[in-house]
């Protein structure tokens, strides 16, 4: 018993010796989440989000600046409720493709029941093809007037969140929710969320306490190529490996 004892404590010791050479120790959880995801994002540390409410000017100059995009594919009307493919989004989808610049995908939700988050779903399903690079994300937000879902219960939003998320991974797709910090902690219930979280906090560093595999850290990246409304600015965020 003795002998045996000591071979699992050699194993346990070799064991741990390889995921401290190997960077493995003590990983934190959104480190398990991207490893188990059907993604690869070790490349990627920028990343830039698009959608109609931009211009590209200079394709070579965000290639060179970001190392990956997320374009907003659609979103559903705040008071109609109808799903809407994003103006631009098979501009950019091409351009993306042209200049060989990893993309992903964002839906702006505003479901208020579990089918419309899984209608939401399937319209990602139909336009996700292979990026394989970053989640597709379900946008959770308050609407800029008087939204369909603004007013819903945390237990309804994370209910319908959650129900977006796991249409997507039966399909096989990585998926996750964009939030602020402040959303994140007040509107959404994170607790033994099992997707990948995209936090927005316009700050030096950010400190959510919770999982997030990426910061959206500004709205105010210059230079990039891009501009917001005729100003030369963009929101950018960070992968955080």
């Amino acid at each position: 018993m003795k002998k045996i004892i000591k071979r699992i404590a050699l194993l346990l010791a070799v064991i741990t010796t390889i995921n401290i050479a190997t960077g493995n120790a003590s990983l934190p959880a959104r480190v398990a989440y991207a490893k188990s995801a059907k993604y690869d994002a070790s490349d990627i540390d920028i990343v830039v989000d698009l959608s109609s409410h931009n211009t590209v000017t200079n394709w070579k100059k965000l290639k060179k600046k970001a190392d990956a995009v997320i374009l907003r594919l659609g979103y559903r009307g705040y008071g109609t409720g109808k799903i809407v493919l994003d103006s631009k989004y098979l501009q950019y989808k091409k351009k993306c493709e042209q200049y060989k610049i990893p993309y992903s995908v964002y839906f702006y939700s505003q479901a208020i029941s579990k089918k419309e988050a899984r209608q939401e779903a399937n319209f990602v399903k139909k336009y996700y093809k292979n990026q394989k690079v970053l989640p597709a994300f379900i946008d959770s937000e308050k609407s800029a007037g008087n939204g369909r879902a603004d007013n819903l219960s945390k237990s309804k939003r994370t209910a319908y969140v959650k129900a977006f998320c796991q249409r997507l991974k039966k399909a096989g797709i990585p998926s996750g929710v964009y939030a602020s910090k402040n959303w994140l902690n007040n509107n959404l219930n994170m607790k033994n969320f099992k997707y990948d979280v995209w936090c927005a906090q316009y700050n030096t560093k950010c400190t959510y306490t919770g999982d997030y595999m990426m910061w959206q850290y500004t709205s105010s990246g210059k230079n990039y190529g891009v501009s917001t409304y005729g100003v030369n600015r963009v929101d950018v965020s960070k992968v955080i490996h």
